[in-house]
């Protein structure tokens, strides 16, 4: 299996073991606006962000020949 690969499934892993473990309500405040959410669906949002963002930036890299 390729290092990166392994990386990634780590990761999820992680995130999901955080994830359930935090599953109060949280208050989230963006702007002008509050938001009561869980904490759970608030990490999972934000990871998701984070990959996809990550994701991204690498497929604007050149690509080595």
């Amino acid at each position: 299996m390729e290092a990166k690969k392994v990386i990634f499934v780590l990761a999820v892993i992680l995130a999901i073991v955080i994830m359930f473990q935090n599953t109060h309500m949280v208050t989230v405040t963006l702007l002008l606006w509050d938001f009561d959410l869980s904490l759970i669906l608030l990490i999972l949002l934000t990871t998701l962000i984070g990959f996809v963002l990550g994701y991204l930036v690498n497929s604007f890299k050149p690509k080595k020949r």
